[in-house]
């Protein structure tokens, strides 16, 4: 997946971050992209926002990022 975006094939939407805490309770929040995308540094910001959208000071056991495609 990370290789089709660096060649710009596979341009992101959207981005979403899932977090698994210790008692195995998960949550997911995403970040729309202002347009199609295959920018490290677009993709990372709204991975960062989506991440900032979580509540700190639980212990982690997963933490996932995946990037959403057009179609």
């Amino acid at each position: 997946m990370a290789a089709g975006i660096a060649d710009g094939q596979r341009p992101a939407r959207r981005v979403v971050v899932k977090v698994r805490y210790a008692p195995f309770i998960t949550q997911t929040h995403g970040h729309p992209l202002p347009a199609a995308t295959s920018d490290a540094a677009a993709i990372e910001q709204a991975a960062l926002a989506a991440l900032g959208q979580f509540r700190q000071g639980r212990p982690v056991r997963l933490l996932g990022v995946r990037a959403e495609f057009t179609r």
